[in-house]
């Protein structure tokens, strides 16, 4: 048959190899995910190499993790803003739960693949993560909730 192709002569499916290809971690904490049952780490804020297949796989995940956390603390902040207008309830609320563009997952999984230059989601190792900023707004909120209150016992007095 004319039609049969060799399976020699067939190229490998992209993102297929075998071919080792690095990844890197940019997080301050170590990233561990599993496949097929084995869990695999790469340490925080370190290089580490793999087959092109795990490598491309781990890189989807760190990047949705990058991403969808950055987007995790925008969206709680919006339900802070929006709280201070009377009966607010976030589950009704679409901007709360919109999802996350996959292009700005894309983009993070070629930077984690080749991270030349400043990452698309402005991220950094060495700089603070937004989960560390959105702890630090969160106990400058309780300072001043705990001084608006002495504040108030002092009037009232």
């Amino acid at each position: 048959m004319a039609d049969e192709l060799d399976i020699k002569n067939v190229p490998a499916s992209p993102g297929t190899s075998l071919d080792l290809m690095e990844i890197y971690n940019p997080l301050l904490e170590d990233f561990v995910w599993a496949y097929d049952g084995k869990p695999y780490t790469i340490p925080a804020n370190s290089k580490k190499q793999f087959p092109e297949f795990l490598t491309r796989h781990f890189a989807l995940h760190l990047a949705r993790k990058i991403v969808y956390g950055n987007h995790e603390a925008e969206a709680i902040q919006r339900v802070q803003e929006m709280r201070k207008i009377a009966n607010y309830d976030p589950s009704t609320d679409p901007s709360v739960t919109k999802a996350v563009p996959m292009g700005r997952v894309e983009k993070m999984m070629d930077w984690i693949l080749n991270p030349v230059g400043k990452s698309p989601e402005t991220f950094s190792g060495q700089e603070e993560t937004k989960l560390d900023a959105r702890e630090k707004r969160l106990k400058n909120l309780e300072r001043a909730r705990v001084v608006r209150q002495a504040k108030l016992k002092a009037v009232q007095s």
